[in-house]
């Protein structure tokens, strides 16, 4: 280093005479900072620019005639205050750039996809090209390890808590830390990952803030979906990274940039391929109109209607929520717009017109979940109006109603959610004695959910709720229901015809057919010949029993059903002494 400062001070200093006379001295200098600035090498950039320091701040003393003392530091030119400048940006960026070029290595806790990203040379003048730089860069690299975004909130809110700590009571702060699971706290505190990025935040606190990081995450993701639309793992490690944004207005701005950005064009795509089709259609129609194979389609219309709930959701609360001003380095005075301040600038957007399109996803989802054929389901279940401005940007305000409906387009709707309330209470599984109702009661919510935005009688749906599940013998889950039906005689109706179907079906599987008939009452008889055929779970005598007394406590005395029913569990008696 010491031959390399002596050779730099020979040549200038021998060509100091010229640089006089041109009176290009500051001109040369600043050249030379420009290469440096411009280096992908910039920890040896940081070595020549403080050598170049020297050699010009010993040039600079000597023409003063003054002797020059090598660690007098104390007389400052303006040259030197440039170099000075440079030299510590260079250390930062060579600390990132130390970083950025190993691969981060994470043996658990990684939930998302580990990308392959080609490496970057850093160079002080990349990193000064736009505000985000720093926050792209490190988003890039952790998208190497795959880490779950949940750890990067947490690591910031502990780096918060230590900058508080010598201003807040001890308690308190402990207090705080213990919202995150204790494990989850130790993993972040001991990982090597969390250290490095640590190290590099004290000189780019604003840029490596939680959310600026998951915020570049979230495209970086997104971005590596769309060179792959079938590897829907990249999208939903983008839509996990969104979900994590502490900043609530970058939170919000992200989601309308993601689906107006990379979502939208497919969704629309996809929609209007299964409205004409009515159904999932077969694999080759799909990839030619979508890219998606047949199996693909449902995944996607399910993240989108996912993303679409989670959107509304923070739209509905973003008048709760004060704005948050984000904060960058000083080191930029200009440069490009930052992916933040751009989602940030995301506003107003139309509610209802994202509600519409969180529907259609629901509906969409519903059908190729359940496999339901449907013709049109776009027209017949939803307003021509809306239809209008179906797949319009969420910051576009159409004068429409969105409320407006019809009796015709009522019933369509009331038929097509109690399709969907039989089929998932079909898909209820039993085992070992124990039910597995998860999904039913899932898809139960969506159709009361679209059942309240569309404006039905959500009483109708709960009572064909308890209906089909007394139909497929799950008694214990329907009893328990049929308490928050609130029309009760229609109730007792459709529950008696039940146990009608129940007690036809078990005289039939009798071996003394002809006793068992005996033992009904005419009336019995002729009303159990007028219900339909359809299908009905087996069930014991005790269980219609139960059933038909459970429709006369619905019923009120005065009507007719009430004393069929009365008849009913007469017969059901004499049956049950019959047997005893």
């Amino acid at each position: 280093m010491n031959n390399l400062k002596s050779l730099l001070y020979i040549l200038v200093k021998s060509s100091k005479k010229m640089f006089c006379e041109d009176n290009t001295v500051e001109n040369f200098w600043g050249e030379i900072r420009e290469i440096l600035a411009n280096s992908n090498k910039p920890f040896l950039a940081s070595t020549a620019a403080m050598l170049c320091k020297y050699v010009a701040y010993k040039i600079e003393r000597e023409d003063d005639t003054e002797q020059l003392d090598d660690e007098d530091i104390e007389i400052w030119s303006q040259e030197n205050i440039e170099w000075t400048l440079l030299i510590g940006k260079l250390e930062d960026v060579t600390l990132l750039n130390i970083l950025t070029m190993k691969k981060p290595v994470l043996n658990e806790n990684c939930s998302l996809p580990k990308l392959n990203r080609d490496k970057i040379d850093v160079s002080l003048k990349y990193v000064l090209q736009r505000k985000g730089s720093v926050s792209e860069l490190v988003a890039r690299w952790l998208t190497q390890s795959g880490i779950d975004p949940e750890y990067i909130v947490i690591n910031d809110r502990i780096n918060e808590l230590h900058a508080e700590e010598n201003s807040q009571p001890r308690d308190a702060d402990v207090q705080t830390e213990s919202s995150f699971p204790e494990e989850k706290i130790r993993f972040v505190q001991s990982e090597g990952v969390f250290q490095h990025l640590n190290m590099i935040r004290t000189q780019w606190p604003y840029s490596l803030e939680a959310g600026m990081i998951l915020a570049n995450m979230s495209w970086e993701y997104a971005l590596e979906w769309k060179t792959d639309i079938r590897n829907l793992t990249c999208l939903e490690a983008c839509i996990s990274c969104l979900k994590e944004i502490p900043n609530f207005h970058l939170r919000l701005g992200l989601f309308n940039l993601v689906w107006k950005t990379h979502l939208k064009l497919l969704f629309e795509n996809a929609t209007k391929l299964l409205n004409k089709v009515g159904k999932v259609p077969k694999e080759r129609l799909c990839i030619q109109d979508t890219g998606l194979t047949d199996l693909q389609l449902p995944m996607f219309i399910t993240i989108c209607t996912e993303f679409l709930d989670t959107f509304s959701d923070i739209v509905q609360e973003m008048y709760n929520v004060p704005k948050k001003q984000l904060n960058f380095e000083p080191l930029w005075e200009n440069g490009g717009q930052p992916l933040a301040e751009l989602a940030v600038q995301q506003t107003n957007i139309n509610y209802e017109l994202l509600l519409v399109h969180y529907q259609l996803s629901l509906v969409f989802q519903m059908l190729c979940t359940f496999s339901i054929k449907s013709i049109k389901p776009i027209n017949n279940l939803f307003d021509s109006e809306v239809i209008s401005v179906l797949f319009k940007d969420f910051q576009e305000k159409p004068e429409i109603d969105y409320s407006r409906t019809d009796s015709k387009l009522n019933a369509a709707r009331v038929q097509f959610l109690t399709k969907v309330i039989s089929l998932s209470v079909e898909a209820i599984t039993v085992k070992d004695d124990e039910i597995y109702a998860t999904d039913h009661v899932f898809w139960m919510s969506k159709c009361r959910l679209l059942g309240m935005i569309w404006d039905l009688d959500i009483d109708s749906l709960r009572k064909h709720q308890v209906v089909q599940l007394f139909t497929h013998g799950y008694n214990i889950m329907a009893y328990d229901l049929s308490g928050s039906v609130s029309d009760r005689n229609q109730l007792g109706i459709e529950l008696l015809a039940l146990a009608g179907k129940r007690m036809s079906k078990h005289v039939a599987a009798s071996s003394n057919l002809g006793t068992q008939l005996a033992a009904l009452t005419p009336t019995v008889t002729r009303y159990m010949d007028t219900l339909n055929g359809d299908w009905c779970a087996e069930s014991t005598l005790k269980d219609i029993i139960d059933l038909t007394t459970l429709s006369i406590s619905c019923l009120e005395d005065d009507q007719p059903e009430y004393k069929l029913a009365m008849l009913l569990l007469e017969a059901c008696s004499t049956l049950r002494d019959m047997d005893g």
